[in-house]
């Protein structure tokens, strides 16, 4: 199974970005108050994406040996992972404003690249 992990972790890098790409991109529709963000497919492929970004976490977790209770990074990482979620949380759906979600966007890129720099150095 170890000989997996490089794929699956470029799988993971690859749902990463897409999430990225994605999360960016409704924001903009946000802040233009398109109606796409209605579209079914708009709604549906993130989850898809986001679902199969955990599935390859968990996998390199469990074929690495990972546990987030030893390697304090990959806590770190998973509540970083929970930021980024309420921040998109906020800005698709309860922001008021403009400024409230210029907000909401920045601090979910840095929860985006507190992940990346944790997933890379493994500080802890």
């Amino acid at each position: 199974m170890s000989e997996l992990y490089p794929a699956i972790k470029h799988l993971h890098m690859l749902f990463a970005m897409v999430s990225l790409f994605g999360f960016l991109v409704r924001s903009g529709l946000k802040f233009s108050g398109s109606a796409l963000l209605d579209k079914k497919l708009v709604k549906i492929l993130p989850h898809v994406n986001d679902t199969l970004l955990l599935v390859c976490g968990i996998l390199l977790a469990v074929i690495g040996g990972f546990n987030p209770f030893t390697q304090l990074w990959l806590l770190a990482k998973i509540l970083l992972l929970v930021a980024y979620i309420g921040c998109g949380l906020y800005v698709l759906k309860w922001s008021n404003n403009n400024v409230q979600r210029v907000f909401g966007v920045l601090v979910a890129l840095a929860c985006f690249g507190g992940m990346g720099m944790l997933a890379v150095a493994k500080p802890f």
